[in-house]
């Protein structure tokens, strides 16, 4: 892949391959995307060299009730004696073996476990070599990472978020991995690799392509709302949309029309992020500064504000998988979901309902004059320069987006962590043909976000000029402290509980903003 950046470079995604024919999508066996409070505690895994003994530190048990099913997530040490193979790889020269940290967040076993299988090929590739692999909650990345790298401490590699880049390339901090891009050259789509361009360098790798999707029960909708299902032939407006959750609100049955995670400040701040950014808005203004005092945000945050009062009593202390629980029992008929949500629906629905025919998924509601947006994965892999192994580090990186690797971790929740290389996602299509072919719907709908450009990650809205070139807005170096100060989330809400008006808290919420840049160092970004 060129290191030149040119207009090309935002070609859309092509994710639907001729081998599938189109209609087709992967079903995720596992946790939902963002399984923010599925662990509390640090699990670790130590992988040596072939020969020695393999071992899970302790064993962590978290029970989550999500109001109604109960899910039991089991980390249990083990000892595996491996077996010293007979032919090694002898590893670069340049490259020495040696201990490296390495931070994710799948909390669902078989993927977090296929991390622990491909650590032990890596050992075995590189003699001398190991791989401490820590499973974090989502939610306390950001501020783990920002402690680590206080410390001087980071982990060689991380998954964080496309916010991080910026703000970690300007401390000197992030590695570059412009030679992994030109070592997978045109094998990546194009798309996501601009998501990770900042400054004339590639500073991250793009986890997988996946979108958020508006999730609706269609057998509610076709007995309570009169209008037709409008599936992926029609974006609904917000007013067509907000009639259609008072129809599907029905107290005297238990059914509410919406449910959303208020209980966690991440959550929160995407979903104000999507209203916004449905509006055609923006809480930047043309020169990156700061602006959440501007109508498009007052229209998003307004929006919000009826959204929730369509959520059941307490959503407000309600978190991302209580939303699914809420669906898969029927207690609510609609929310926003990542794919890896199909696997909640065929562990938990009856059988018979498990299915696309009735959890099916429509565009999201645009007001006049808006357009259509959602949230790609947010997902990002970062080796940290400053760590004691950075070099092994993205050598691990490399030896894991390998397709076999990647596709080991990729297998078991395939719609939603699609490669973003491409024989790796060919590969992937072709051992799970059967989940390719069952939740079509799905599949296309996030098809038509990314071919038409309309997939951004959280925080970002668009590309602004800055320094003579064009740079995506989620790239400005303030966005890691505005998105992690809790500003965004307090704005909502304070809209959602009737606290403030919208003017009043967009006026507020810039008012902080202003303060914290300032604080920051960040004063030329200021109005």
């Amino acid at each position: 892949m060129s290191m030149e950046k040119n207009s090309s470079r935002r070609r859309a995604i092509k994710v639907i391959g001729s081998a599938v024919g189109g209609l087709v999508v992967g079903a995720a066996i596992g946790y939902l995307a963002k399984p923010a409070e599925l662990i509390e505690k640090t699990v670790t895994a130590t992988i040596t060299v072939p020969g020695t003994t393999v071992t899970a530190k302790e064993t962590v048990t978290q029970t989550v009730t999500v109001g109604g099913p109960t899910t039991v997530v089991t980390t249990t040490p083990t000892t595996v004696v491996t077996t010293p193979t007979t032919v090694v790889t002898t590893p670069s020269p340049t490259i020495k073996p040696g201990k490296i940290t390495f931070w994710h967040c799948e909390s669902y076993d078989p993927t977090a476990k296929a991390f622990v299988r491909l650590a032990d090929k890596f050992a075995q590739k590189y003699p001398g070599s190991s791989v401490d692999i820590s499973v974090l909650a989502w939610a306390d990345v950001g501020p783990k990472i920002a402690s680590a790298l206080a410390a001087g401490a980071p982990p060689e590699v991380a998954m964080g978020t496309f916010s991080w880049i910026s703000k970690f390339a300007d401390m000197g901090v992030e590695m570059i991995l412009d030679d992994l891009y030109s070592y997978w050259g045109n094998d990546v789509f194009e798309a996501s690799a601009d998501m990770c361009y900042y400054k004339g360098h590639y500073y991250a790798v793009h986890c997988t392509i996946a979108c958020d999707l508006l999730v609706v029960r269609k057998d509610f909708w076709e007995q309570y709302v009169d209008m037709p299902w409008p599936g992926l032939k029609k974006r609904l407006s917000w007013s067509e949309w907000l009639t259609a959750l008072d129809q599907l609100t029905r107290p005297d049955k238990g059914i509410w029309g919406l449910d959303l995670a208020g209980k966690t400040r991440y959550f929160i701040d995407e979903d104000t992020w999507m209203s916004v950014g449905a509006t055609g808005g923006a809480w930047y203004d043309d020169q990156g500064r700061v602006d959440f005092d501007n109508d498009k945000v007052i229209q998003g945050i307004e929006y919000y504000g009826e959204l929730t009062k369509h959520c059941p009593p307490g959503w407000e202390g309600r978190d991302y998988l209580d939303t699914f629980s809420s669906l898969v029992t029927g207690r609510v008929a609609a929310v926003y979901g990542w794919p890896r949500a199909i696997g909640y629906i065929e562990q938990y629905a009856p059988a018979e309902i498990a299915n696309q025919d009735v959890f099916g998924v429509i565009l999201k509601p645009a007001p006049p004059g808006g357009r259509d947006f959602t949230q790609i994965d947010d997902n990002t892999w970062h080796v940290f320069s400053n760590s004691k192994n950075p070099d092994l580090g993205k050598e691990w990186l490399k030896f894991f987006m390998e397709p076999d690797n990647y596709v080991e971790w990729c297998k078991d929740v395939p719609i939603h962590l699609m490669p973003i290389r491409k024989s790796a996602l060919d590969k992937l299509k072709q051992v799970r043909a059967d989940y390719f072919a069952k939740w079509g719907s799905w599949l296309d709908c996030q098809q038509y976000y990314i071919d038409r450009g309309a997939a951004l990650p959280t925080m970002g809205f668009r590309k602004i000029k800055v320094d003579g070139g064009l740079m995506w807005d989620y790239l400005l170096p303030y966005v890691f402290e505005l998105r992690e100060s809790g500003i965004i989330a307090d704005m909502a809400m304070d809209v959602a509980m009737g606290r403030k008006s919208p003017q009043d808290a967009a006026r507020d919420a810039q008012k902080r903003a202003v303060e914290l840049l300032i604080s920051k160092g960040y004063k030329d970004y200021v109005p």
